[in-house]
């Protein structure tokens, strides 16, 4: 797929994006990134570093997040996000 294979030169693992949360799965919340049909994809375990997360403190839908990219994923055309704090404190 074309499209995927730009979205792969122009996105690389630890850049930041911006996304809206689009919506809520037991397992994780996908976001629009604004690239027709490539979804951004929290896993549930990508969202704090200590302690136990549940669905119920997902960011609402159509809250406008920040995420690091951690994953490409060709099988999907998915790129796997994390919101962890220490995955978004930049280095300075």
């Amino acid at each position: 797929m074309k499209k995927w294979h730009n979205i792969k030169l122009k996105y690389k693992i630890g850049d930041f994006v911006e996304g809206k949360v689009i919506r809520h799965e037991p397992f994780g919340i996908f976001l629009d990134l604004g690239e027709d049909s490539i979804l951004g994809f929290v896993r549930i375990v990508n969202f704090i570093d200590k302690g136990q997360m549940t669905p119920n403190k997902y960011p609402p839908i159509g809250k406008k997040i920040t995420a690091k990219i951690v994953e490409l994923t060709d099988h999907n055309f998915q790129i796997n996000l994390s919101i962890k704090p220490s995955d978004l404190k930049k280095e300075e």
